[in-house]
């Protein structure tokens, strides 16, 4: 009786969910709770700073405990009170409390009540200096912040003509009862989104002590250059701008055009998308494709609400003018990489060793999950059941499953995912870049194991290709014509 009484009231939830997907979610985000703005700690606290915040914790876990163990609120009791139970607390005095005189507590209530403040409240000295030590850890030194701007920054080539916007956008998957959703999102970030990342970058290149110590090594960001987080949704292609509160006034009248050239943006990445989700791919007008996308990201019966990174194929590292002519059609990790910029090489290790390897990890999951999708991936999505938040089992007699949903590499029992595996393309001098894959042993042993593809487009050659096979690079015929080559360069 319970549980049908109880299921009556999602009902409307059910109804809706169900026959109007998409006007059901909009009226509901209308009436949802409006999430707090928040604010990422991101310098380094000093001692003083972390003393304050404890001492400010260890206050409020005094008057909750007076609420809850002995029903007295927070107006009775003033700060001289509050002040004496830490006190007691920390061991720093002993001596019956005022609790005793003005609330008639017992000395037994009292002593049992001093006893859960430091074991069940945490108002204890070895767990402050547990918490001194968490703080201590938490944020970024100058020096590590105008490392991690100016090391990013110079790997992608973005020294110099600094435009008003800098975007820093992280991206993540938004869907409806899909156990699969942190396969959308970020693989770098732990399948997680990747918009914290991009708050925090933003907001260490913003500020005016970074960007001095950036001056002073080169790269000199113009005043009214601003870098603004935000978050690629990718199952709806849209980009949601954040922290619009912290904008400077005079970029305000600036943000209805970036917004509109987002949309129009959004929209055609979607017209081209939103074809290959259908059952027959016919050319789409970028207005309904963006509403289908929509649609198809707040669809609870949807299994497929986008293909994710099904398909991927290379991961080209290099300027972003080696292939803005050419249509990729979405199988490739664009990583942004000029070698002018680094003489060491010591960015494109960092690019090999963290991006590259990232991309191998998520083409080999797709790999696998294709080529045996019972036994290395998981079967279909339909009869899956959640698990503990941890994993997925079909129906309720299973183990648990591995590997990617047959919806996500699979189409109509056909592989939607070519089964290849990475293509790593570098755009460098071929010594150089053979340097570099040298000194990177993680990546050294997938070359040469053959899970990663190595192909190196040397800009010193006339952009000729060389292949690492069977041990030695080896010359193949070059990719981009004597004009385009004057172009890209």
């Amino acid at each position: 009786v319970t549980v049908e009484a109880v299921g009556m009231l999602f009902g409307l939830d059910l109804f809706g969910k169900t026959l109007a997907p998409l006007a059901y979610s909009r009226w509901r985000s209308r009436i949802d709770t409006e999430k707090p703005v928040t604010r990422l700690l991101v310098d380094k606290l000093t001692r003083e700073q972390a003393d304050s915040i404890i001492r400010t914790l260890q206050r409020a876990m005094i008057v909750k405990a007076l609420h809850e163990e002995l029903k007295i609120e927070r107006e009775r009791v003033d700060d001289d009170m509050i002040r004496e139970l830490r006190e007691i607390a920390l061991r720093h005095r002993d001596g019956p409390t005022r609790l005793r005189t003005e609330f008639r507590v017992s000395q037994t209530q009292e002593v049992e009540f001093i006893d859960k403040l430091r074991e069940a409240y945490g108002v204890d000295a070895d767990y402050a200096n547990h918490q001194l030590e968490r703080l201590g850890r938490i944020g970024y030194s100058l020096d590590e912040q105008v490392n991690y701007v100016h090391t990013a920054l110079t790997m992608i080539g973005l020294t110099q003509t600094f435009s008003r916007f800098v975007l820093v956008v992280g991206h993540g998957g938004k869907t409806e009862n899909n156990p699969y959703e942190s396969a959308l999102d970020c693989g770098a970030c732990g399948g997680a989104s990747g918009l914290v990342n991009a708050r925090v970058f933003a907001q260490m290149a913003n500020k005016a002590a970074v960007r001095e110590r950036l001056a002073a090594m080169g790269i000199t960001i113009p005043e009214d250059t601003w870098f603004m987080p935000a978050l690629h949704v990718t199952t709806t292609d849209a980009i949601e701008l954040s922290d619009l509160d912290l904008l400077p006034p005079r970029h305000l009248v600036y943000l209805d055009r970036l917004r509109e050239g987002l949309r129009a943006a959004s929209r055609l990445t979607a017209a081209e998308r939103m074809p290959k989700l259908l059952p027959d791919a016919k050319a789409i007008e970028p207005a309904e494709a963006w509403r289908l996308a929509n649609r198809l990201a707040v669809d609870w019966a949807q299994v497929r609400p986008e293909w994710g990174l099904s398909g991927n194929v290379y991961g080209i590292v290099g300027r972003r003018a080696l292939t803005e002519n050419a249509d990729l059609k979405g199988t490739a990790f664009l990583l942004s990489y000029d070698w002018r910029c680094d003489p060491k090489g010591r960015l494109l290790e960092n690019l090999l060793a963290a991006p590259v390897v990232v991309g191998q990890w998520i083409n080999l999951e797709h790999f696998f999950s294709t080529v045996d999708n019972a036994h290395l991936g998981s079967g279909s999505k339909v009869y899956h059941n959640v698990s503990g938040r941890f994993g997925v089992m079909t129906g309720n007699l299973s183990d648990l499953r591995t590997g990617l949903p047959m919806q996500t590499v699979m189409r109509e029992g056909r592989p939607y995912h070519e089964p290849m595996r990475l293509i790593a393309l570098i755009e460098a001098p071929l010594d150089f870049a053979g340097r570099v894959l040298e000194r990177v042993v993680k990546v050294k042993s997938l070359v040469l194991g053959g899970w990663i593809r190595a192909i190196v487009i040397d800009p010193t050659q006339g952009y000729k290709p060389f292949v690492f096979n069977n041990g030695q690079w080896e010359e193949r015929p070059a990719l981009i014509a004597p004009a385009e080559k004057e172009h890209s360069a």
